[in-house]
């Protein structure tokens, strides 16, 4: 299975309708449009790593709609029942302002910010209740990476007793231990209970058809990296 190249999550040359609108009087042409979206992002990063938690609260007013429009397109019809692309981009909000808060900020890059908030609206769009219902009732091969998931959860408390804000974290951090956007998006499905036949059919794009035998065997590497990470005390960041 191969990797794509990740989407940005700033306006750039595929969206050029997505500039933020306070960069006013810029050139409407795609080059423009890349060079006016990374300049407004490098300007809110540079903020963010020098602590400005407001450049936070201005990072979702600008991109926040186009985040909305992303998160619901993570979200199957069964999780758009259950979750709101609203919250998902406040979860984002409010997880960069723990990094800027904490001063943990370290994205130098357009490029490398978008990963961030990649994983975490990965994070976001997996559902607690769903995954931890996956993680208890997982069987043979599964059951040693849900244990070390759950008991991960459970320290100091109730056998996966997980608090939404440490669930998200850990997910988040999960997912950056994955190599590529399609193991990530593998990961993000398979919490969310969705069949590897299933998962399958999602990640094939024309002219490339990835079939469950693909799956299965990139879901064994998966597992056992994330049951190491596990045991080995992987925690939110």
């Amino acid at each position: 299975m191969e990797s794509d190249t990740p989407e940005a999550l700033s306006p750039g040359a595929a969206e050029v309708a997505e500039i933020p609108p306070s960069a006013a009087g810029i050139s409407r042409t795609r080059g423009a449009a890349d060079r006016a979206g990374d300049e407004v992002l490098e300007g809110l990063i540079e903020r963010m790593r020098a602590g400005e938690r407001d450049a936070v609260g201005e990072y979702i007013r600008l991109y926040g709609p186009f985040l909305q429009r992303r998160a619901r397109g993570k979200l199957g019809a069964g999780l758009r029942r259950l979750v709101d692309s609203v919250d998902m981009v406040s979860t984002v909000g409010r997880r960069l302002d723990k990094y800027v808060q904490g001063r943990r900020m370290a994205c130098r890059s357009p490029a490398e910010f978008n990963k961030l908030v990649t994983r975490v609206l990965d994070a976001a769009t997996v559902d607690k209740v769903r995954a931890l219902s996956r993680l208890r009732r997982a069987e043979a091969e599964d059951a040693a990476m849900s244990r070390a998931i759950l008991e991960r959860g459970g320290r100091g408390g109730a056998d996966g007793e997980w608090t939404d804000e440490g669930w998200s974290e850990w997910v988040e951090s999960a997912m950056s231990v994955l190599p590529t956007d399609e193991d990530r998006e593998l990961l993000r499905m398979w919490l969310n209970d969705v069949p590897l036949f299933r998962i399958a059919e999602q990640l094939s794009v024309p002219g490339r058809e990835v079939t469950p035998a693909a799956v299965r065997q990139r879901w064994k590497t998966i597992r056992e990296r994330l049951r190491a990470f596990a045991e080995s005390g992987g925690d939110g960041s």
